[in-house]
C-alpha cells in the first residue's frame, strides 16, 4: 500500500475515533446577534435536540426525532439511520463537546441551524468546530437532518494533521446594515451568487457582495472580506477546478437570510494549495448561509466537507 493511501486511510480512522470519544468537558459561547430571531415554529424541539446533544441523554428522543428519522452525515461516520444516530450517544465519551446555537431560521417544514462546538481532547487539547444542519420537520418532530462539519480543522487541532490556519470558529458578523428584503428576492440573489461561480462571471461576483461583506469560511480564513473572497474564487478555487459546477439541492429563506445546501463537482486541473493537478473528478457537499442587506450579501457562512475533497485528491 502506498504512503499516500495509508495517510488517507489514517485520516478516516482518526476521524471516526475522534467523533466517538470526544470529552464532554468544554467551554460554551454566547449565541450571536441572530440567535434571538429563532422562529417559534420548531424552535422548541430544536432546543430539546440541543439539550440531547449536550447531555447525551436520549430518554426524550421520541419527543425529538420521528420514528422514521433519517440522518445524512459524512459516510465514514457510519450513521445511516435512527438507530445508529442514537447509538453514537452511548459511545464512550461524548459525540461532541458543548454545542452552542448561533442562529436558527427557516419555515414550517425546514429549519437551518448554525452551531459552534467547544471541547477538550485528552489530555488537554482544547478545540473548536463549526457546523450547519438542515432540519426537515414533520408533525412537530425532526424527520431528517443534513450535516456539514469541519473535520479537517478538528484533525488539525488535535495534532493529527499539520495546522494550516489559526481560525476554527465563526468570526464576528459584518457591520453592513440595510433593508432585509423579501425572502423570494433574496433566494434569487443567492441563486445568482452560485450562477456567478458556475459561469466564472467575475463582474457579478464583484457586484453582489456588500462593501463591508464578511466571508466566514474557517477552511479559508484569508478570504474573510470582499477582496479576499474574490481572490480565493478566481485564483484558488476556479484556478484548481476551472469546470467547477455547483448544484443547489435545497433552498431555505426567511427574513434576511438564505441557506443553500449544495453539491460541488469539478476536475482537478490546476494547483490546489500544495497539490499539483491530478486530473481527477471530484465531488463534495457544502452549505452556505447568506445574510442580505439592501439587496447585497453582507455575510456568508460556509460549511463543507473539505476532508472528503482532500481524500479524493490524495487517494491514488
Amino acid at each position: 500500500m502506498s504512503s499516500t493511501k495509508i495517510y488517507v486511510v489514517g485520516l478516516v480512522v482518526v476521524a471516526l475515533g475522534l467523533m466517538s470519544s470526544v470529552s464532554a468537558n468544554a467551554q460554551g459561547g454566547r449565541p450571536d446577534w441572530h440567535a434571538a430571531s429563532a422562529p417559534r415554529v420548531g424552535s422548541a424541539v430544536i432546543d430539546r435536540w440541543l439539550q440531547m446533544q449536550n447531555t447525551l441523554n436520549v430518554s426524550q428522543a421520541d419527543e425529538i426525532l420521528s420514528p422514521d428519522f433519517v440522518p445524512h452525515m459524512p459516510a465514514f461516520l457510519g450513521i445511516t439511520d435512527r438507530a445508529s444516530y442514537l447509538a453514537k450517544f452511548a459511545a464512550p465519551g461524548a459525540l461532541y463537546g458543548h454545542v452552542v446555537l448561533q442562529d436558527l431560521f427557516g419555515r414550517d417544514d425546514m429549519l437551518v441551524g448554525r452551531f459552534t462546538v467547544h471541547a477538550v481532547w485528552p489530555p488537554n487539547l482544547p478545540y473548536a468546530n463549526t457546523f450547519i444542519v438542515f432540519f426537515r420537520m414533520a408533525d412537530g418532530l425532526i424527520a431528517e437532518e443534513w450535516w456539514e462539519l469541519d473535520f479537517l480543522g478538528l484533525l488539525e487541532q488535535v495534532g493529527q494533521l499539520p495546522a494550516t490556519r489559526d481560525v476554527y470558529s465563526w468570526t464576528a458578523p459584518s457591520l453592513a446594515t440595510g433593508v432585509q428584503g423579501v425572502p423570494l428576492v433574496n433566494s434569487r440573489l443567492a441563486g445568482l451568487a452560485v450562477e456567478a461561480i458556475n459561469r466564472s462571471d467575475f463582474a457579478l461576483q464583484t457586484s453582489l457582495p456588500a462593501r463591508d461583506y464578511k466571508n466566514h469560511d474557517v477552511v479559508a480564513p484569508f478570504a474573510s472580506d470582499r477582496a479576499g473572497y474574490q481572490f480565493y474564487l478566481q485564483n484558488v478555487l476556479l484556478a484548481a477546478f476551472p469546470d467547477l459546477r455547483i448544484m443547489i439541492d435545497e433552498t431555505v429563506a426567511s427574513g434576511d437570510r438564505v441557506a443553500l445546501r449544495c453539491t460541488f463537482t469539478g476536475t482537478h486541473q490546476g494547483p490546489f494549495g500544495q497539490l499539483p493537478p491530478t486530473g481527477k473528478p471530484v465531488r463534495w457537499t457544502s452549505m452556505v448561509i447568506y445574510r442580505f442587506a439592501s439587496g447585497r450579501i453582507a455575510d456568508a457562512w460556509w460549511a463543507y466537507d473539505a476532508l472528503a475533497l482532500m481524500t479524493q485528491l490524495m487517494t491514488p
